[in-house]
């Protein structure tokens, strides 16, 4: 019987500890983590993955902003995006809306969120 290969993921996150406890919540999935954008760019360049987790609020360039960058590239423009916010700003969530993803997280998460989230998108 062939091995089912994990599903992928990247999260996309400035907050390390976020990082960290986000990567142990998805354990049952092959986990990336980029702390910027810089850092997610490269990665993305090199690998497929089958969903991004996306905070909206980073230093260089906010979500929003990175994920319109991602959809203009054909390399990365069909995977599936989930943002995560810590924000209630309804500007804000409009913003992150328009971009049409499969997903909104609000922070702080919790274990149970997150995977109802990830496992609605792209399984287990």
């Amino acid at each position: 019987m062939e091995k089912q290969e994990k599903k992928s993921i990247i999260i996309i996150d400035d907050d390390a500890n976020m990082l960290r406890l986000m990567n142990k919540c998805l354990a049952g999935y092959q986990v990336a983590t980029a702390i910027n954008k810089r850092v997610a760019l490269k990665f993305l360049s090199k690998r497929q993955v089958d969903l991004i987790l996306l905070d909206y609020e980073m230093p260089e360039q906010n979500g929003v902003e990175l994920l319109k960058e991602l959809r203009q590239n054909p390399e990365t423009k069909h995977i599936p995006v989930i943002f995560m916010t810590g924000t209630d700003s309804v500007d804000v969530i409009s913003e992150m809306k328009s971009m049409v993803p499969q997903g909104l997280l609000e922070k702080p998460l919790t274990k149970e969120k997150l995977l109802f989230a990830v496992e609605r998108v792209i399984g287990r």
